[in-house]
């Protein structure tokens, strides 16, 4: 059995490590129950074995340092890695369906469905970040309160909404217009395209169907960050 003194400095310790709040837990956990391990097999004082794990863990914790973003220990950054494998796979499931219906119905439908469809995508990938935010202000506003302790891997999405909305400033405007645009350019009919130059109609294209692309991704992140915050709520009682 650990004294809570014990399992407070094992927790400190991991602090220090930088360490989000979701994978100290986890660690922690390893770390409980290796020293308790090396007590039981190797007969050692519960200060030789957390020395022991610490060295065990000495490469996995090492903070190393960063050109871009926050310097973070080994394990995160592989954790991070591994995350955005995963979200990216899950957006392409989301997103590749979208791109093939858009294309479908640019070349097999009439202008005004495809207007309706891709225009309601693109409001809806812009607005669901928005309420998210919103529906889940307390647990946004919980990790502001913990800047030095992120409360997991995916705190940096706590300004997605913002994000939204400045986004929601730069291409509402003539929506509907832009989606007939898109249409043309898609089924491949440059020719109705009066108003505007066909390269940067392309490129335009291009563009929002890029940030549809990202704000998924993004999406399924926060929708993460806020499930890993209730995880992570009663641990915070500790800190």
């Amino acid at each position: 059995m650990f004294t809570d003194s014990q399992l407070t400095e094992i927790r400190n310790y991991l602090l220090s490590k930088k360490l989000p709040i979701d994978i100290l837990i986890e660690v922690n956990d390893h770390f409980i129950s290796q020293i308790s391990d090396l007590q039981r097999e190797e007969n050692l004082s519960y200060e030789d074995a957390f020395e022991k794990t610490k060295e065990s863990w000495k490469d996995e914790l090492k903070i190393e340092f960063s050109f871009f973003g926050d310097n973070e220990s080994k394990i995160i950054k592989r954790i991070k890695k591994k995350q955005n494998i995963e979200f990216l796979t899950k957006t392409l499931k989301i997103y590749l369906p979208f791109l093939i219906s858009s294309f479908l119905l640019a070349n097999f439908s009439n202008i005004n469905i495809f207007k309706i469809f891709n225009t309601s995508i693109f409001i809806a990938v812009l607005v669901i970040p928005i309420i998210i935010q919103f529906y889940y202000f307390k647990d946004f506003q919980l990790a502001k309160n913990y800047k030095k302790n992120q409360l997991n891997t995916m705190q940096s999405i706590n300004s997605f909404g913002s994000i939204a909305i400045m986004y929601i400033f730069l291409f509402s405007k003539d929506l509907l217009k832009k989606s007939e645009q898109f249409f043309y350019i898609i089924s491949g009919n440059y020719r109705r395209i009066l108003d505007i130059d066909q390269r940067n109609a392309t490129l335009l294209c291009v563009m929002i169907y890029l940030i549809i692309f990202w704000f998924i991704f993004l999406i399924l992140k926060q929708i993460s960050f806020i499930k890993k915050v209730k995880e992570v709520k009663p641990f915070l009682k500790q800190l």
